[in-house]
């Protein structure tokens, strides 16, 4: 609903422009609305310029990240559990991360599963020459973990850093989106009341335009 409604508020705006612009002559010599109106076509302008920020996919982005999520917890599950039986049965220090399960690692936080697959491959590797092999760890198994962490962090600051750019576009957008509603609630609507007797026809076609964000 709040789309929809900053997108009629958007239509608004251009039809607000297209009627300034073909009628140029009626109110350029009012050195105010001249003031105002440029305010009002600078920040539509820089807001119609982060419009491709606003609309990328962020659906695949995310799609991707939970496929590469999922195999992530494949590939650490049963290392973490053969690290838990090789520390017991070695009296090496454990790890409250040997041994989790995958129900464990399905509810942690992106952050916190990628660091902890981290450490499993660690303790994995450091312990590998000594006799993993036996417990059913194979090479294969350590290179298809090293490489699921690889695309996992690779997917993951992907996502990241587009939720960061679409964060800060929203935050941008809304500043001049708000912008534009106060120059035109608060000055323009005002200033061009001065038509409503000389050019009738103009100060009502602007009148409707601004009545198309309430539609």
């Amino acid at each position: 609903m709040k789309k929809e409604k900053q997108s009629r508020s958007i239509r608004m705006f251009h039809q607000v422009r297209e009627l300034m612009e073909s009628n140029l002559g009626k109110w350029q010599s009012i050195p105010e609305i001249v003031k105002t109106y440029d305010s009002f076509v600078k920040h539509l302008k820089k807001l119609l310029d982060l419009k491709p920020d606003l609309e990328m996919d962020l659906k695949s982005l995310k799609e991707e990240w939970e496929e590469k999520r999922i195999t992530l917890v494949s590939k650490t599950f049963p290392i973490g559990n053969i690290l838990l039986v090789y520390a017991e049965d070695h009296s090496k220090k454990s790890h409250p991360a040997f041994g989790i399960n995958r129900d464990q690692m399905n509810a942690m936080k992106n952050k916190e599963l990628i660091k902890t697959a981290e450490l499993i491959y660690r303790k994995a590797f450091k312990y590998h020459e000594s006799g993993l092999e036996s417990y059913g760890l194979t090479d294969s198994m350590m290179t298809e973990l090293d490489e699921a962490l690889r695309q996992s962090r690779y997917a993951f600051k992907m996502r990241s850093d587009m939720l960061s750019i679409r964060k800060k576009t929203l935050r941008e957008s809304g500043m001049h989106f708000k912008a534009i509603l106060d120059l035109l609630d608060g000055r323009m609507d005002k200033l061009m009341s001065v038509f409503s007797g000389t050019h009738p026809s103009f100060y009502n076609a602007y009148v409707q335009t601004r009545k198309i964000r309430a539609l």
